[in-house]
């Protein structure tokens, strides 16, 4: 996920502001904050004129360091900027009421996090340049489980299902049960052999 940051123009001026200042912008953008040879630096206040409000640490005319940046929208980020963007560790929360905590790359989820949305699923484990990528662990909301391996958001690769009615499944799934896999009924019986798009179908006992 990209939220893109609404850039800033500067004003060019014969003296060097330096020191605490506030600067109103002709795009009606304010800046509060403290300024080293004419650039944003240090601890400050950036207003937008969209309403989004960034709270935190500058270097060099850009959002570095620890951060808020709230949203006009509802949405809120707090923590690790580089580069006027998401980069380190946060927690972004969304106007809906999900949420993501975890690691980010020019704003995007990267590394290890924990995706909650608004209905009470939880992802937790591996992301790449904004999707699902790697092992992690999905939990519904009526408490049913998979671990599986994710491709670009997709499960691919093999998985460990665990429903709450006893039911369990060890195998191949390329976003459903495809592939060979055991599946355990809750009453004991079990089925080896191959799905496909979550059908048992071919070879199978």
């Amino acid at each position: 996920m990209y939220l893109k940051l609404v850039a800033c123009t500067t004003h060019t001026h014969t003296g060097l502001r330096h020191g605490q200042g506030t600067h109103h912008y002709s795009n009606g953008d304010t800046y509060d904050g403290y300024f080293t040879d004419d650039l944003r630096s240090g601890q400050g206040v950036f207003q937008y004129a969209n309403g989004d409000r960034y709270t935190g640490e500058y270097a060099q005319n850009v959002q570095k360091g620890k951060g808020t940046l709230t949203f006009a929208s509802g949405c809120e980020y707090v923590g690790e900027f580089a580069d006027d963007k998401f980069n380190g560790v946060g927690m972004l929360t969304l106007a809906s009421g999900g949420s993501y905590q975890g690691g980010f790359v020019d704003g995007l989820f990267h590394g290890h996090g924990i995706y909650r949305w608004e209905n009470g699923s939880i992802y937790n484990g591996a992301w790449s340049k904004g999707k699902r990528n790697g092992e992690g662990v999905f939990t519904e909301e009526n408490g049913d489980t998979d671990t599986s391996t994710w491709v670009d958001g997709v499960r691919s690769g093999l998985a460990r299902f665990s429903w709450k009615n006893g039911n369990k499944y060890v195998g191949a799934v390329k976003e459903q049960l495809h592939g060979a896999g055991t599946f355990l009924f809750s009453d004991g019986s079990v089925y080896v052999g191959e799905y496909k798009l979550g059908k048992r179908d071919g070879h199978g006992k």
